[in-house]
């Protein structure tokens, strides 16, 4: 059942839970970087830590999504549980 017509809208549904995961360590990693090229902390240095942690973020997610989630919902109704009725 899809509920929201919008394809984006749907692939960040489908994408949530690598969002969730990935978020912080990137946002930590991206801080990390903007840090070491010795970018100061200014307004641009908010704009690049949020545009850049929300693009690799959603990037990560889809490439994950594709090459690891997709295989296994693929198969995964082979191993569904078949309940009889008693």
């Amino acid at each position: 059942m899809v509920i929201i017509e919008n394809e984006v809208l749907n692939s960040l549904r489908r994408v949530s839970y690598g969002v969730y995961l990935y978020h912080y360590p990137i946002i930590y990693l991206t801080i990390l970087s903007l840090n070491t090229l010795g970018i100061p902390e200014d307004p641009g240095y908010s704009l690049l830590l949020y545009s850049g942690s929300i693009f690799l973020t959603i990037g990560l997610s889809l490439i994950t999504y594709r090459r690891f989630e997709t295989p296994f919902l693929k198969i995964k109704e082979r191993f569904a549980v078949v309940r009889t009725k008693r």
